[in-house]
């Protein structure tokens, strides 16, 4: 049902009317046969179509998101070129004492 929703909640509603009596059984098999009672359905679970994304408002959403994914690729390559040094007297191992209780 979302994916049909998505597709077909904005499209003119005359487009998407019954042929019968409005009372189409909507079911897995039965599904196509009528478009205008499965949008009916969808209606009546609870999508609404003012939740729906208009093509500008994709189009926003897009360029955000790939905004953000070329400034994570930034950062994460200048992460990459980061160099640190360790101070060998740092990372000297010193014996440790064994102690043993009986």
């Amino acid at each position: 049902c979302k994916a049909f929703f998505r597709r077909n909640a904005l499209k003119d509603p005359k487009t998407f009317q019954c042929r019968r009596s409005s009372d189409c059984d909507v079911t897995l098999e039965s599904r196509r046969r009528c478009a205008g009672c499965r949008l009916q359905k969808c209606l009546q679970n609870g999508m609404t179509r003012d939740r729906l994304l208009t093509s500008e408002q994709k189009a926003i959403k897009l360029r955000q998101i790939e905004e953000n994914r070329n400034s994570t690729l930034k950062i994460n390559s200048n992460n990459d070129k980061l160099s640190v040094k360790i101070d060998p007297e740092i990372i000297e191992e010193k014996p440790q004492k064994i102690i043993f209780k009986n």
